[in-house]
Formats: C-alpha cells, structure tokens, sequence
C-alpha cells in the first residue's frame, strides 16, 4: 500500500519541540524517496522558533499518523534515527 503522504519531523532531545523537515512543512508525497531540509535557511526563516544545539530525533510516518499500528503492507512510523546540530565556531 502507498502511502498518500509522509510526514517528516524532527524532535529535538533538550526542548522537546518538533520541527517539519524539508521545504513543504514536513509533509512529502508518499512516492518519495528523499527529502533535502536546508537547516540553514530554516533558521532565517523561523527566528521564532529557532533549532537549539542538541540531539534529535528523526520521525516519519503516514497518513494514518505517528501512533499506528503495524500492518503488513503498510508504512509503519519509523522514529530510530539520532542526529545531532551545532552551529559552527569561527
């Protein structure tokens, strides 16, 4: 089964914010296979909710959302990759 959507966010390990990834808000075609977030440009573009130095988690999921439960043939919510951000010292 396709999925319609797939919602893409990151959350972060020290302020428990979540953010969308990637240029749409964190929503992408469920036919996708990759989605490219300038974390750069997100940071000009929402200085009021700005990316904190820290651990986050990646999470996806599907149109039926991020609690559903395995299904054979379906997309089941993923959220096992750590990343870490840092803002580079001159």
């Amino acid at each position: 089964m396709t999925p319609t959507h797939l919602t893409v966010s990151a959350v972060c390990s020290d302020n428990g914010l979540t953010y969308p990834v990637g240029p749409t808000d964190g929503v992408i075609d469920g036919t996708a296979t990759q989605v490219i977030w300038d974390v750069f440009d997100y940071q000009q573009s929402h200085p009021e909710q700005p990316l904190a130095v820290a651990t986050y988690t990646l999470t996806m999921w599907d149109d039926r959302g991020p609690s559903a439960s395995s299904e054979a043939g379906f997309f089941s919510p993923n959220g096992n990759l750590q990343f870490a951000l840092y803002t580079p010292q001159p």
